[in-house]
């Protein structure tokens, strides 16, 4: 690698200056700064301890040239202590601020030999509620260095401790000196709770970092924050966060992306292991198997699963931070618009233009006031009008025209038309980058349909915006660096996509270019989100507003020459019936804009399918399936993690059989309402403490009800931030410790089988579906059974498919 492991900045007290630490290759240097810190001011001040300079540069906000004092310091901790409110881009820390004016400065301090990657996971003792160090030991401790055999601590009984586990642990990293930990969460609980539980046996948590003082400290609200130096942490979760291409996926934990990565066959492929099976119960209650074999084996393939994972993510990583020449442990520390700044900053910085204000401050009546919410510990905006965003909706009898939000209806042969890349083609073509596209004006009314107006060395764009008004932009004629960044992006793409085609690449090379494939499409798509994020400096609402505008504006004219059926829009592509002339569609687009805006149009529409069966249920919420069979899910309809096993079921069981078993649907129906045959673990649900349980506006709501009974029943404190499971019984919700078998509700689960059904259009299924179906719970009604109760009836209807 042609970057280091790691860098950070610290204070020589004896000279009171700024240095830098750069670990590479296990070693760690201490070198002087590249250059001083500083900040901009409009206003002259009396600074004694910094020096003083003039520079004429131009404000993001509106290109105004001014003359700016700039103030360099010899000590990052003097910024803090004279920046006022008249400061410019004063808060900028310094080793990203490194990365923007040296952009070749880390490259003097290269990674030349393997990273040590210490792949690990720890068990929490578990029994209804979410673990807290204070009170529930670790049970297990599990690693593996780098492609080696994992080495597993447990205890045998709660009672024992963990001391000796963490001695152990702690002990073998100190050994091994492993450049990267890797896990799955690690930055929020597995290190903060491994630290938090060194420190209540007595133990230091030094080992963890290549530094002495410690791995971590406690801020003024008591939490505790990671302080690791000299290694990285690269939490997995971090990344599968981040990663904007797991469509269709039901939630980001670790064995749900695993199974979406197959990871357990890549898994079956290495020596040792190809009887290997993915755990993919996840136990609630970890206590029941303490001092099994299945303790050992459960956190053994948790740890399997993450260093499958992280071969992908973690290269992703290590391309993005060679592309844009910064250590490692700035990315894997990074911001959701770290990368923008870094590069935005740089572009703008070779024009002479630095940021005046964020977003937000610079278009109020759009973003708002920024408010804190006390209960929530953090701002939020309000009196914001917003902008409109993608033309997005479903047409019902194959109109272009109205958009509805909900359709219900199942489809054969199903194609979608495909902007590919929609937003960077019209950001390319249209010339949209934050120093070329500014708003001139927002009318309260004005022309319904988008306007284009060529001057005197600049261009008129007229947005009408529904939350706006009529808005007009202004762009002006020289190529900004974004298109012209897009287009190098593009390029640089269908290189690697012919570079792939080789059948003869190793799979180092392969993965290698998949990882620079990835990272160049994450550039390429990241720039909308940037010019409408509130607190991003370095771009302009005016650059979101126009690519949404001109979006809406080509998905509609698709729509009106479209002569198939249309089913839905969302955002850059449009689903239809009847196999679509994709040539015809591009001709008639691109020539348009050729002719209309005298533009070079890159604009490209590529078709995809067919999908063989569809179900579309509501505006970005359908499920397509591929000719090879496989289901692809969009939207939060179709995701069933966050409820309990029931309804994740039938939800599962009944998109399966409507797609690849419809003959069998009445019987997967049945199957959903057999509840006899389930475990107590498969009613189980979780309510989160999100606030402290004075402010729950209601002393017997669910929260505060649970709280108390588990507070009851284990004698300890339930505190914010604790998260415990229940279950519904027929005389109330009762905590997983308290819960029968016997006395479940199965009336409250039954209703969420319905809801699936409904969710599904499948309440209509014909009464013959229930014909010889015998159940306890049931007697026969007109149109389906009816489940009894105390005092309660509630029909469940399966007429109808």
């Amino acid at each position: 690698m042609k970057i280091p492991l790691y860098a950070r900045n610290f204070e020589d007290r004896m000279r009171y200056k700024t240095k830098l630490e750069v670990w590479h290759d296990k070693e760690k240097e201490i070198v002087d700064i590249p250059f001083k810190p500083y900040f901009y001011s409009r206003k002259p001040r009396s600074i004694s301890v910094a020096q003083v300079e003039m520079e004429r540069l131009k404000f993001i906000s509106d290109l105004h040239s001014e003359t700016l004092y700039k103030y360099n310091f010899n000590s990052v901790k003097d910024i803090p202590l004279y920046r006022d409110e008249d400061s410019l881009e004063a808060d900028i820390p310094y080793i990203q601020r490194v990365a923007i004016d040296a952009p070749n400065f880390y490259t003097r301090y290269p990674q030349t030999k393997p990273l040590d990657m210490f792949y690990f996971d720890i068990e929490t003792d578990t029994s209804g509620a979410f673990p807290k160090p204070e009170r529930n030991i670790i049970t297990a401790l599990s690693y593996a260095l780098n492609d080696g055999e994992l080495v597993t601590y447990t205890v045998d009984n709660i009672k024992q401790g963990d001391a000796n586990i963490l001695e152990a642990f702690t002990s073998d990293i100190k050994k091994l000196n492993p450049d990267s930990f890797v896990g799955y969460n690690s930055t929020y609980f597995d290190i903060p709770y491994i630290i938090d539980r060194l420190r209540i046996n007595g133990m230091s948590d030094e080992s963890l970092s290549r530094n002495k003082g410690g791995a971590s400290f406690v801020n003024q609200q008591g939490q505790t924050i990671l302080n690791i130096q000299g290694r990285v942490n690269a939490d997995v979760f971090r990344e599968v966060k981040l990663d904007q291409t797991l469509f269709g996926i039901s939630d980001r934990k670790l064995k749900t992306v695993g199974k979406f990565f197959n990871v357990e066959k890549k898994i079956q492929q290495l020596p040792g292991y190809e009887d290997y099976k993915m755990i993919l119960e996840d136990l609630g209650n970890i206590r029941s198997i303490v001092g099994t074999p299945k303790l050992k084996k459960y956190i053994e393939s948790d740890v399997l699963i993450t260093r499958e994972l992280s071969r992908f993510y973690f290269n992703n990583v290590t391309t993005f931070a060679e592309m844009l020449r910064v250590p490692i442990s700035v990315m894997t520390k990074r911001s959701a618009n770290l990368i923008g700044t870094i590069v935005y900053a740089r572009e703008l910085a070779k024009k002479k233009i630095i940021s005046d204000d964020p977003n937000f401050k610079r278009f109020p009546t759009v973003f708002g006031i920024p408010e804190f919410d006390e209960r929530r510990g953090r701002y939020s905006f309000n009196g914001g009008t917003g902008v409109q965003g993608a033309l997005v909706g479903l047409f019902k009898d194959g109109k272009s025209l109205p958009l509805f939000n909900e359709l219900k209806e199942q489809f054969k042969d199903v194609y979608k038309l495909d902007f590919a890349s929609l937003y960077p083609t019209i950001q390319r073509t249209f010339n949209l980058s934050p120093e070329t596209t500014k708003i001139i004006e927002i009318k309260e009314k004005g022309p319904k349909i988008l306007t284009y107006e060529k001057k005197d060395g600049y261009s008129i764009l007229g947005i009408p915006d529904r939350k706006m008004g009529y808005v007009l932009i202004k762009i002006l004629p020289e190529e900004g660096f974004l298109p012209i960044m897009l287009t190098e992006l593009h390029h640089k793409r269908l290189e690697i996509k012919a570079k792939l085609k080789d059948v003869n690449l190793s799979e180092h090379e392969r993965e290698g270019l998949e990882s620079l494939s990835w990272s160049n499409k994450v550039v390429q798509n990241m720039n909308y989100g940037l010019g409408g994020a509130a607190y991003f400096r370095y771009s302009d609402l005016a650059v979101t507003i126009a690519t949404t505008g001109i979006g809406r504006f080509l998905m509609q004219m698709v729509l009106d020459v479209n002569l198939q059926v249309n089913i839905a829009c969302d955002t850059d592509g449009l689903y239809l019936t009847g196999v679509p002339d994709v040539g015809e569609y591009n001709r008639i687009i691109n020539e348009y804009i050729e002719k209309q805006f005298e533009l070079k149009s890159y604009l490209d529409i590529e078709v995809e399918g067919p999908y063989p069966n569809s179900y579309f249920l509501k505006r970005k919420n359908y499920i397509l399936q591929r000719e090879d069979k496989v289901i692809i899910k969009h939207g939060n309809s179709f995701k069933g993690s966050a409820k309990n096993v029931i309804f994740s079921y039938a939800l599962e069981r009944l998109i399966d059989s409507m797609f690849n078993n419809p003959k069998k649907i009445k019987e997967a129906i049945k199957d959903c309402f057999k509840l006899d045959e389930r475990n107590i673990k498969d009613y189980i649900q979780r309510t989160g403490i999100h606030r402290p349980l004075s402010e729950y506006a209601s002393g017997s709501c669910l929260q505060v009800a649970m709280a108390r009974q588990y507070a009851d029943f284990h004698n300890i404190e339930v505190t914010q931030g604790d998260s415990i499971e229940y279950v519904k019984q027929e005389g109330g919700y009762v905590i997983r410790d308290l819960a029968k078998l016997r006395k479940i509700d199965k009336k409250y689960y039954l209703s969420q089988v319905k809801r699936v059904l409904e969710r599904l259009n499948l309440t209509q299924v014909s009464v013959n579906t229930t014909k010889g179906f015998k159940h306890k719970m049931y007697k026969r009604g007109r149109s389906g059974y009816i489940f009894d109760g105390q005092s309660v009836c509630q029909q469940v209807t399966l007429d109808g498919v």
